[in-house]
């Protein structure tokens, strides 16, 4: 049995949703598709009105929108979460006490109380800000890196909670 008590910070929840998506195949896609539609239109336009070098700079702009992507997103998603913080609507509670024992994952945060059952967790991710629980496509359970006493805590646990999930 693992159990967690941790405190929870905007910049945890930020780096979960960044790293989501990173690895998420419909942000992954819109990427592509908006950037080949965005560099061929420029390309399409331009030099068939014979401005070549408008193409180029717009080509340019594009490709700079396109490789600073990943930064788009971070800023998007910190204005969510400040916008949902002064709503005080955040999506997570800010002190955490996650208990894995033999048969289920218990959550209990200041929003809320949750019971999961193993297999419902869809995968396991571990990155360099903490370890991440996926319950759905979208929904995991944020363990920083900070709540393990130990790599060896850690390594251990990633043990036991991929002995748990149920192969797919």
């Amino acid at each position: 049995m693992y159990i967690f008590d941790y405190n929870l910070y905007d910049s945890d929840y930020l780096e979960f949703n960044k790293f989501h998506h990173r690895i998420s195949p419909t942000t992954q896609k819109i990427f592509y598709v908006l950037t080949a539609i965005c560099a061929l239109g420029c390309l399409i336009i331009f030099f068939g009105q014979g401005r070549y070098v408008v193409s180029v700079i717009l080509f340019a702009i594009v490709a700079g929108i396109t490789f600073g992507f990943k930064h788009i997103i971070t800023l998007i998603l910190k204005i969510n979460i400040n916008s949902l913080k002064k709503k005080g609507k955040l999506p997570f509670g800010k002190t955490v006490k996650i208990h894995f024992d033999r048969d289920y994952i218990h959550e209990i945060s200041e929003m809320a109380e949750s019971k999961v059952n193993y297999e419902n967790i869809e995968k396991i991710a571990e990155e360099k800000h903490g370890v991440y629980v996926y319950i759905g496509a979208i929904q995991a359970f944020i363990i920083p890196h900070r709540a393990f006493a130990s790599q060896q805590q850690k390594s251990e646990f990633l043990s036991f909670i991929n002995e748990k999930v149920p192969a797919k």
